[in-house]
């Protein structure tokens, strides 16, 4: 049987819909217990907050808890300085409008850093069939047009199909807390993400 393998891609293009981003709460002091009794009001201060905006308790979680000591050095001389207590919370928004108010209102009720954010979309396997179906169509489109120079029929229905899936995501950079305003935060622009597929295709031809 006479065969070609080709390979083909389909992308498509949509707006966001939800937002991961992580909101730090870091406390010190040189007592261990104070420093965490610290940062557990403060946290408690910032889940009840975002709450408020309208946050669902399952979306906001706790990404990681750490406590260490904290140490100067003076000519080669360590002396303890004190204990930092680290709280990273994982927030899900899923009302893009309330990005920029949610990093402000998090700051204002305790939080003390603000890291990465990444958009995405809480469904992706309608853009992902357009993505197939459009690298679907691409490839048979290269199965035609080599058929025609090479001068044999190809069958436009596959043998087999191998799909391969990506999902790009647009990442924000952390926000410094001087970026916030009176004016609901700073302005978050969503851009777009782009579901590829990729496949590989088995077409019949005769001469």
């Amino acid at each position: 049987m006479n065969t070609m393998l080709l390979e083909g891609e389909g992308t498509a293009v949509m707006e966001p819909d939800q937002a991961s981003l992580i909101i730090g709460i870091v406390t010190n002091n040189k007592s261990p217990v104070k420093a965490q009794e610290e940062n557990t009001t403060r946290s408690h201060n910032v889940i009840g907050a975002l709450k408020t905006l309208g946050i669902s308790e399952q979306n906001i979680r706790t990404s990681s808890y750490s406590i260490y000591p904290r140490y100067d050095y003076i000519e080669g001389v360590s002396t303890l300085k004190d204990y930092e207590v680290q709280h990273l919370l994982l927030v899900t928004v899923k009302d893009l409008s309330l990005l920029g108010l949610v990093y402000e209102t998090a700051l204002e009720n305790g939080a003390t850093t603000t890291h990465s954010m990444r958009l995405s979309l809480s469904n992706t396997e309608t853009a992902y069939e357009e993505a197939l179906s459009n690298a679907l169509l691409g490839v048979q489109h290269k199965a035609r047009s080599l058929s025609k120079s090479i001068g044999v029929k190809v069958n436009p229905i596959p043998l087999k199909i191998v799909e391969r899936r990506i999902e790009e995501g647009t990442v924000f950079t952390p926000f410094a807390q001087k970026a916030l305003s009176a004016e609901g935060g700073p302005p978050i622009e969503k851009g777009e993400l782009t579901i590829t597929a990729y496949v590989k295709a088995l077409f019949h031809y005769v001469y």
